[in-house]
């Protein structure tokens, strides 16, 4: 009975990434060709920002409801859950703050920043409500809702590139259309929030903040180590930053084993943990490696084979000057598929620390041996760096992750 319950949540699991990740990724390929690579270099700095401060929002909210939600007990769960949310309101003043920073360099645009805030707000409250039906275990509620949010995204963009209505300033109002939908129909799923103490939401705070203090620190790592670089090219003109991200953007195909890892993995450990059933933990590891391993080396494949036809099916780009870069951040992007399954079990152990170390050496070799490799060899260089980094990384936290499991196994 739980292995079929178990095997029934990685099926929702794998179908809600298909949505959340092929809709995400069909409707940034419609934006890239809709926009232009100029138009599209502004929009995609303002959407890697909402990224970065998306995984901000996972570090402190998010993730920490994955694995604490299972330790409440049941007449606690709607006070943590409604603390939670009455935290979002500090969130989005700081947010909000760091979006207007940003913009006032790389992204001026009025109704783009706007429309910038407007996304944010209305996904990072979708996220968490997808997330709390990941951690009650009800994850048919959020393959509903994202086949709501995701595919409605992706229809309503196609309607707007049908008719040419589509533009810079009103990119991410579009795209806010149906996360606020999402965020809506959640309650008439049975989503509640109640009204709480500000003791309870003071709580919640200095609970998630501990847990998140270092994961906060690790993904600024992240953005220091390998995202930094459409920023820096941006003094080479919005084209150049466009088809930079065009490329990372076909490769972040891999982002629906990473996210369908991170969704599915951790709230799977806590449960092994908590029955100390070091066996299952082992299994369920070593599996999902050899899985993701092969479907990597696929992938790689793929792309070292097909660069060109690749990039002039999705965007029509004819520039061969982009095919070994890309081709090299192909390699990148496997490792980080691998790394998402020890990254989810050190999170899972509240190794936040040891993570944030890793990166930060990361970050600190991207930005002095990746500066000098662009500077000397242009994108050639910075891929190879990235590349370096990522492998690095996972190889770090697999590492550690087999002594932390060492360490409780004995």
């Amino acid at each position: 009975m739980l292995l079929n319950q178990s095997m029934r949540s990685i099926q929702l699991t794998i179908i809600d990434q298909v949505i959340v990740s092929a809709s995400n990724f069909l409707v940034i390929v419609l934006v890239a060709r809709e926009l232009g690579l100029a138009d599209f270099g502004y929009v995609g700095l303002a959407y890697l920002t909402i990224l970065f401060l998306n995984s901000q929002h996972r570090a402190l909210i998010t993730q920490p409801l994955n694995v604490m939600f299972f330790g409440k007990p049941e007449n606690e769960r709607t006070q943590y859950i409604s603390s939670l949310f009455w935290m979002h309101g500090l969130w989005f003043a700081f947010a909000i703050v760091l979006i207007l920073s940003i913009s006032y360099f790389f992204f001026s645009d009025v109704y783009l920043v706007l429309g910038a805030i407007v996304f944010l707000i209305s996904s990072q409250l979708q996220e968490f409500v997808r997330r709390y039906w990941y951690s009650s275990d009800e994850i048919h509620k959020s393959v509903v809702n994202d086949g709501v949010c995701y595919i409605g995204r992706l229809l309503i963009v196609s309607l707007f590139c049908w008719f040419d209505e589509f533009t810079l300033e009103n990119v991410f109002f579009v795209f806010s259309i149906t996360t606020t939908i999402g965020f809506c129909i959640s309650f008439r799923q049975g989503f509640r929030l109640g009204f709480v103490p500000f003791n309870a939401i003071k709580n919640a705070f200095v609970a998630h903040w501990a847990y998140g203090k270092w994961l906060l620190l690790v993904t600024l790592s992240i953005m220091g180590a390998t995202q930094l670089y459409p920023f820096v090219l941006k003094v080479h003109g919005a084209e150049v930053v466009g088809a930079f991200i065009a490329i990372r953007h076909i490769l972040n195909a891999v982002s629906f084993g990473v996210q369908a890892v991170n969704s599915y993995l951790p709230g799977q450990l806590s449960r092994l943990l908590e029955q100390a059933n070091n066996v299952a933990i082992k299994q369920l590891m070593n599996r999902l490696l050899i899985f993701l391993f092969f479907s990597g080396l696929m992938f790689f494949v793929v792309i070292s084979v097909y660069a060109k036809e690749v990039l002039m099916f999705f965007y029509g780009i004819d520039d061969e000057t982009l095919i070994l870069p890309f081709i090299i951040l192909a390699i990148g992007s496997v490792f980080t598929l691998l790394s998402s399954v020890p990254n989810s079990y050190l999170l899972t152990k509240e190794k936040t620390k040891n993570i944030f170390k890793i990166y930060f050496i990361g970050m600190v070799a991207s930005l002095t041996l990746g500066a000098f490799l662009a500077a000397q060899f242009g994108l050639v260089g910075g891929a190879i760096c990235v590349a370096f980094v990522l492998m690095y990384v996972f190889f770090a936290q697999l590492m550690l992750a087999k002594r932390k499991f060492g360490e409780s196994s004995s």
